[in-house]
């Protein structure tokens, strides 16, 4: 090898080691720029978070607003925080306080807030909510499962006929609701029983968030065996009349004692054996959680007695009159139309209105409510509002920002 080859190849060595030996320097220098970097960063953070400790240290126990802005994954004392510059926060300004006007608006009314299509249980498919509890003038019902209530008539009860009734809301597809339903009375008594017992369904179809549709039908048959004894019934089942022409009658007959058991659809067993259907309409017109518009139409369009003697239809509850057919109905015979205005509150609900009816004054049963409810979700939301509308006025009342 030539020494001109030699001295060439010495020289590139030499060059390859000192541009990797910059190349080398330049990477640690790079380096620990970044590393100064976030070590600044660092310090800047802990400055800023030490900064809001200070400021949220400052601020009343239990004060609701932090001066704090928030920072995903970052937290000062159990608050979210946000570190901002010195500029920032220097640039800042008050927010301005609410006046008197203000709060009021903006107290969490029901006529305020937006309509809640699932609050009418009587005739629709829906239920109360679990652990809800509806206190009304004639019944009292209660959520026991999600989409299943069940209720009773104390009044009843007092008069000696149990009774008990259930609705389950078994299928909810978007806007439509199908709910089956079923209910039980019964008296007896030593040489006398009876029973009533009624299934049905209801379909509620919400065609807006402000209105819904409603129909649905329900068959009972009613079954008696034995001499009622009229004497020691309540005058809730029977009217006085009644009772003062039929006691001695009754008495002088000496009724035999009966069994207990008897079917609930049909003569086996039995003496008389009632059926009778209803079918159901209604429709609701809500302008907001509290106001709402409610027409409700039904008829009975059939109506049938099987007898297994000569024995006469007690006079209870005016069964003797539905009964009176032996089948088909006419619409005009048994039929009930009405119109109410029903208001909402949080804790009550109230009912009025006017209609026509077969029966005199039977549309009342339509018409007329006046209820308490206690519990559900949609009350404890409705409370936590109350609840917090009311802190935010204490706090404007002590002169702070609520």
């Amino acid at each position: 090898m030539s020494r001109s080859r030699i001295a060439l190849s010495a020289f590139v060595a030499v060059l390859g080691w000192g541009v990797a030996g910059e190349a080398e320097a330049g990477w640690r220098a790079r380096a620990q720029s970044l590393e100064a970097q976030a070590s600044a960063t660092r310090d800047q953070r802990e400055q800023a978070r030490q900064e809001v400790v200070a400021v949220n240290r400052e601020l009343p126990a239990g004060d609701p607003v932090a001066a704090v802005f928030v920072e995903e994954g970052s937290t000062v004392e159990g608050r979210p925080a946000l570190v901002l510059s010195q500029i920032q926060l220097q640039s800042a300004v008050e927010a301005g306080t609410l006046d008197e006007s203000q709060v009021r608006w903006l107290k969490p009314r029901a006529s305020a807030l937006p309509p809640n299509p699932h609050a009418t249980t009587d005739f629709t498919a829906y239920t109360l909510q679990p652990g809800e509890l509806k206190v009304g003038l004639l019944s009292v019902g209660v959520g026991v499962l999600p989409n299943v209530q069940v209720t009773a008539m104390p009044a009843l009860y007092l008069a000696g006929l149990p009774n008990i009734s259930a609705k389950v809301n078994a299928i909810q597809v978007g806007p439509l609701n199908l709910a089956v339903t079923g209910s039980r009375h019964w008296l007896r008594q030593e040489t006398f029983r009876a029973a009533y017992t009624g299934v049905g369904a209801m379909a509620s179809l919400r065609v807006v968030q402000a209105w819904s549709v409603h129909g649905g039908f329900s068959y009972a048959g009613l079954s008696t065996k034995g001499v009622p004894d009229l004497c020691s019934l309540s005058p809730l089942l029977t009217d006085i009349d009644t009772i003062e022409s039929t006691c001695e009658t009754i008495t002088g007959l000496d009724p035999k004692p009966v069994s207990a058991s008897g079917s609930a659809f049909g003569m086996e067993g039995n003496d008389i054996y009632g059926e009778i259907m209803w079918v159901r309409a209604a429709t609701d017109i809500r302008f907001n959680r509290r106001d709402s518009i409610i027409l409700q139409a039904s008829a009975v369009p059939f109506a049938r007695l099987q007898v297994s003697d000569d024995i006469d239809v007690p006079d209870i509850a005016q069964l003797d009159t539905v009964l009176a057919f032996d089948g088909k109905v006419p619409m005009s015979t048994m039929y009930m139309i009405s119109a109410a205005w029903q208001m909402a509150w949080k804790n009550v609900h109230l009912r009025v209105g006017a209609g026509t009816s077969s029966l005199p004054m039977a549309w009342l049963t339509q018409t007329t409510e006046l209820s308490m409810r206690f519990g559900g979700k949609d009350r404890w939301e409705r409370g936590k509002q109350q609840r917090t509308w009311r802190r935010n006025r204490r706090f404007l009342d002590r002169g702070l920002d609520a």
